[in-house]
């Protein structure tokens, strides 16, 4: 009669099927693990990379170009053109606001230590206008004629987030001025230091003189901020019928 118990070659086969594997010593381990990784390609390598060690590209990926939110190319290639834009933009945004009616406003509210006079205003926003209009053209004509095209893209990148930046400056005197509400302005304007800084940053990347040609502007940008929060605080957030106190004879 057969024996009903497999021979001794294929017991041989099922035991070292079912045998523990010799113990692995840590380096063991280690060799085998980075022996059997694959690398990650494309946005997985700045994962991969500490923080000392990406490289400023990468660091620039939170914003892309954007053409349908981006002036036109032909805006930023011509220095005229860069420069008037956004002074034309903000003288008109401000005298379609009457002059008149901001300086009450800004004369009956209360306002924080350390505010200018009304009449620093007009001056000190031309000259900001003028040097970042002159930025943008600076940037844009080094950027697109470098011939790394991480520069390029770092360019067209500056390019969208000027002119997000732009947008924000240009409705705040509306929203304070205008339709009186601190609080909206006050979001609006910190949005708008804050995509400025960036904007700082990748232009820095491209052009230094660019770069510091944004300084005085988001520096006055940080002043401006504190006081608009400092209002709409002293204010109780609310500037409906504000109006400065007439001198009795």
């Amino acid at each position: 009669m057969p024996s009903l118990l497999p021979g001794k070659t294929a017991l041989d086969r099922l035991a070292a099927k079912w045998t523990a594997p010799e113990a692995e010593t840590p380096s063991d381990l280690h060799a085998r693990w980075s022996s059997e990784s694959q690398p990650l390609s494309g946005a997985g390598e700045v994962v991969n990379q500490t923080a000392s060690g990406l490289r400023p590209y990468e660091l620039s990926v939170m914003t892309t170009y954007i053409p349908s939110l981006t002036l036109p190319e032909a805006i930023f290639a011509n220095p005229a053109s860069s420069i008037l834009l956004p002074v034309g933009l903000g003288l008109g945004v401000g005298y379609s606001v009457s002059p008149k009616q901001t300086q009450r406003t800004y004369s009956a509210v209360k306002q924080p230590p350390y505010k200018p006079p009304p009449q620093v205003f007009g001056p000190a926003w031309t000259a900001l206008y003028i040097l970042m209009g002159y930025a943008a053209h600076r940037a844009w004509t080094t950027g697109t004629a470098s011939l790394n095209p991480t520069t390029v893209q770092l360019t067209k990148q500056g390019a969208t987030l000027f002119t997000m930046q732009l947008g924000l400056n240009l409705i705040w005197t509306p929203l304070f001025f205008g339709l009186r509400r601190p609080i909206e302005a006050t979001v609006d304007i910190i949005v708008l230091t804050g995509v400025t800084g960036y904007l700082t940053y990748v232009w820095s990347q491209v052009d230094s003189v660019a770069a510091w040609c944004m300084a005085p502007y988001l520096g006055w940008l940080s002043f401006a901020t504190y006081l608009s929060a400092g209002v709409g605080y002293l204010n109780d957030w609310n500037l409906e019928g504000k109006e400065p106190e007439r001198k009795s004879s």
